[in-house]
Parts: C-alpha cells; sequence; structure tokens
C-alpha cells in the first residue's frame, strides 16, 4: 500500500514541476531575450495529429502542462519527447525483455558496441528511437544557441530535464490507462454478474456524472484549441506575407565615362593655319 502512495505522490510531484517549470523556462526567455534585444524568439513549432482524433493526445498534454503553458510554442521538444516515448512503450508491449537488456547494456557486456547492430529488429527498432531522442536534444542546443547565446546552458539543461520528465510522465499514463481499463472491464463484469439492478443504477448515475464532467472539458478544450490554431495559422499567414511584399532595392551602379584623349587637331592655336 505504501508503494502505491508513494508512486502517486511522485506522478503528482512529476505534474507540479513539469507545470511550474515550464512556466519558469518561459519567463527566462523572455528575461534573458529582452537583456539581450535577440529578435529570435525560438523555433515556435506546433503540430498534432491530424482530424478530431489528434485532439486526444492535446487534451493530454493540455491537462499535463496547464492551460496558460499549452497555448503557447515554446514546449514541441516535450511534446516530441512525449510521442516518442509512446513508440518506446509499444516495444515494452511488444519485447519487454529485449527493452530491459538494450537498456540495462547487458548486450554491449557480452559482445561489445556491434551487438547493438546484430541483435536483431527490436535492437534497430531501439535505436532509431534512440536517434530521434538524441536529435531532438540537437535541437534544443541549437535553439538554445540561437536564442540566448552565452546563457545558453541554462535553457539546454532546463528544457533536457523538463523533456525526460515529460517522456516518465507519459510512460506512466499509458500503463495507467492500460490498468485501468482492465479493471474497468473486469468491474462491469463483476458488477454484471453478482450486484443488484438498483444499486446497479446508482453506480451507473455516478459513472456518468464522471463521464459528464470529461466530456464537458474535453468539448471546451477542443473549441478553445481550433480557435487558437486559427489565430495561430492567420498571424503566421500575415508574418509571410509581409515578408514577401519587403522590396529590396538594388544599389545605383555609377559608371564612369572614359576620359577621352585629346588629338592634335584638338588642340587651340591661335593661328590655325
Amino acid at each position: 500500500m505504501l508503494k502505491y502512495l508513494f508512486g502517486l505522490a511522485t506522478f503528482v510531484f512529476l505534474l507540479v514541476v513539469i507545470r511550474f517549470g515550464l512556466k519558469g523556462a518561459g519567463m527566462w526567455d523572455d528575461k534573458i531575450s529582452n537583456k539581450s534585444r535577440n529578435t529570435f524568439t525560438g523555433f515556435n513549432w506546433f503540430y498534432r495529429i491530424p482530424f478530431s482524433i489528434g485532439v486526444i493526445p492535446e487534451y493530454f498534454f493540455w491537462l499535463t502542462i496547464g492551460n496558460n503553458n499549452y497555448f503557447k510554442t515554446n514546449w514541441w521538444a516535450l511534446k516530441t519527447s512525449s510521442f516518442i516515448t509512446f513508440l518506446l512503450f509499444i516495444a515494452v508491449l511488444s519485447n519487454g525483455s529485449e527493452v530491459e537488456s538494450y537498456y540495462s547494456f547487458e548486450r554491449i557486456a557480452e559482445g561489445g558496441l556491434m551487438s547493438f547492430l546484430a541483435s536483431g529488429i527490436t535492437f534497430w527498432y531501439l535505436n532509431l528511437l534512440m536517434l530521434f531522442y538524441s536529435t531532438v536534444f540537437i535541437l534544443i542546443v541549437i535553439e538554445s544557441i540561437r536564442m540566448h547565446h552565452w546563457y545558453a546552458p541554462v535553457r539546454i539543461i532546463m528544457y533536457s530535464i523538463l523533456s525526460l520528465l515529460m517522456s516518465v510522465v507519459t510512460f506512466i499514463v499509458l500503463g495507467l490507462i492500460i490498468l485501468t481499463t482492465i479493471l474497468y472491464i473486469a468491474y462491469k463484469i463483476i458488477k454484471f454478474l453478482f450486484f443488484s439492478k438498483n444499486r446497479k443504477r446508482r453506480e451507473e448515475e455516478d459513472d456518468e456524472d464522471v463521464s459528464e464532467t470529461l466530456n464537458n472539458n474535453y468539448r471546451i478544450f477542443r473549441a478553445e484549441l481550433y480557435t487558437w490554431e486559427d489565430e495561430l495559422r492567420s498571424t503566421r499567414s500575415s508574418v509571410r506575407k509581409e515578408k514577401k511584399t519587403i522590396v529590396k532595392r538594388k544599389r545605383p551602379t555609377i559608371r564612369r565615362k572614359p576620359k577621352i584623349k585629346p588629338k592634335n587637331d584638338d588642340i587651340p592655336r591661335f593661328h590655325p593655319e
């Protein structure tokens, strides 16, 4: 029981750290950018899975980092790390022992570095995921150097830690979703077999209250997300139009006429004869 309570407390602590850490990172970016008078504000990438199904993971991000942090474009690294962690979670479900041996470096101790290249499809898949993680880190470094110059190491550490914590939270939430689904199915089966109809009705009404609350919050978030995306597209398109309408004037080229040397006939004389 104490282990579960400790795990729950750790999970809540990670959520608090991500939410307030991302807020502090945004304030740090604004402070250093104003101090150095740098016009580059970051890559400002925002993407999501298309269609209405893409709103579901965005709803998870909104619940995790908070409303104020979500409607910004400085947390692309956290989102990308979360999606990569989803691919890692699939690998754990399919072949957990291989994933454990990959990250425990058992194969390196046995066969050296070449074991990562000659240990099957799972290791190649994990190598690809590690390449994705490395790419995210390199992009964080490039963005931080362009934004903060000499203060870049501080920003690199902040966003790297936040991305790592987001990966851990994503992994925990995916595990909780599967566990909750299994428990919910078992609960429905037991309730159908052993409980009375009156009690079933009461419990169904309680379930409907919870589901209605979640659905209402989801609808509100979806409407805000669509509105914000439209505003973001309009602002980006207007910025692109302004860049296109800028007319660059060419510098005038000064052409000097060659001096004509006077001939004998051109020399003025008092007596031409």
